[in-house]
């Protein structure tokens, strides 16, 4: 099965599962007041309208950007690490925040490895 596929059957997973919620909100809400269980129904028909609608639409993706920054991270550590550094492997040129984010990245990219 292709990604269309894959993505219109959670679409429709999602959709049962926002139905079934709606009936029930509207079974309990309508019965001590029918506007309240019109605005339920209401609002579980504009959100199962909505949902095929993201699930068709473009995202970035995610991991290209990740893929790219760490490559970029990995030349600038070479070129700094011919330079010197802290001996932590760490270039000392960046701040803490940074440092840790970077560290971050590079741990889960050798665990998914």
């Amino acid at each position: 099965m292709n990604d269309l596929g894959i993505s219109l059957l959670w679409v429709s997973m999602q959709i049962t599962v926002l139905s079934l919620f709606t009936v029930a909100v509207y079974f309990v809400a309508g019965r001590r007041r029918p506007q309240v269980g019109a605005a339920a129904t209401l609002s579980g028909l504009l959100l199962a309208a909505v949902l095929p609608i993201v699930a068709v639409s473009p995202w970035p993706d995610w991991m290209v950007f990740t893929d790219h920054v760490v490559a970029e991270f990995a030349r600038f550590h070479s070129r700094l690490a011919r330079q010197g550094s802290n001996g932590s492997g760490i270039p000392t040129t960046l701040t803490v925040s940074r440092r840790i984010c970077l560290v971050r990245i590079l741990d889960r990219r050798r665990r998914s490895c």
